[in-house]
């Protein structure tokens, strides 16, 4: 499924709500007893002109309904991996060559978990929904600054407890221009991934969630239903404030071959690194 078109919005708006209030009525009186699991490939891109665009993030959510459990795993976007009918080349580059489709067949090949859902993020939509629920508070670690003319981002942040409008958290979470790099963003992803969700459990945004689904639907490229959609609204800000949440990040090293850049996976670590993540195995 792609963007929901305009026409249908309004059906999809009222179908949400009605979901929504009949899910939480039938989980509260015990109608309903989650036993599932779902994967979600979720992709920020920076897409500019209309045109095909990488990957600038990479994150595999596996949440378990049934035992309240959220595992996020991060994957480096220069990680080298095999791309069917281009070969290896960098993970971030399966999106622009198929989309999220080839992006969750190339993962799911690379890390040996199964992926049929994707939700994909640009950054001028990322922009507006953090807008929309007034920003997101964040203990901001360090001054980050950068300019890149070209591309029209400007990063300007002071270091402290601040309450970033979208344009800022958008910088927040895209900087990495020091020398952590991408293992610094990955992490700051990962710390304004909760800082959203306690925007979201907060009672004021509770109500206005429905809108701001809403006004999102039509720039949200996802292969999730509408009833899909409503149950992760429903129940993961839940499992995130009172459930587990585990966090990770595929290992590798650097590596500087014939076409460049790239990143070589940690065999080990990736399987360790995948056992606690997202199947709990310490």
């Amino acid at each position: 499924m792609g963007s929901i078109k305009p026409r249908g919005r309004w059906v999809v708006f009222f179908m949400a709500l009605a979901v929504a209030v009949g899910l939480f009525w039938a989980l509260r009186h015990g109608i309903i007893y989650e036993n599932n699991q779902v994967n979600i490939l979720i992709l920020g891109v920076d897409a500019r002109n209309g045109l095909r665009a990488r990957s600038d993030s990479i994150n595999l959510v596996h949440i378990d309904y049934a035992r309240n459990r959220i595992g996020v795993l991060a994957i480096p976007r220069d990680m080298l991996v095999d791309i069917p009918g281009r070969g290896q080349d960098k993970v971030n580059h399966a999106h622009m060559f198929g989309g999220p489709e080839l992006s969750c067949k190339v993962i799911s090949r690379f890390t040996g978990i199964p992926i049929n859902n994707y939700i994909e993020l640009n950054f001028p939509m990322f922009v507006n929904l953090i807008d929309q629920l007034g920003g997101v508070t964040l203990d901001v670690e360090k001054g980050l600054y950068y300019d890149d003319y070209a591309g029209n981002l400007h990063i300007s942040l002071s270091p402290g407890v601040q309450k970033l409008t979208g344009y800022e958290a958008m910088g927040y979470v895209r900087f990495r221009h020091d020398s952590a790099s991408d293992w610094g963003r990955i992490d700051r992803q990962h710390k304004f991934f909760q800082a959203v969700v306690n925007e979201v459990s907060n009672p004021v945004n509770v109500v206005k969630l429905p809108y701001i689904m809403y006004g999102a639907s039509s720039n949200i490229r996802t292969n999730l239903g509408v009833s899909q959609i409503t149950k992760l609204a429903l129940r993961v800000p839940g499992i995130y404030k009172n459930g587990a949440v585990v966090m990770g990040v595929i290992p590798g090293t650097d590596a500087r071959l014939a076409r460049g850049y790239y990143m070589i996976a940690d065999e080990e670590g990736m399987k360790k690194v995948i056992n606690e993540v997202i199947y709990d195995i310490k």
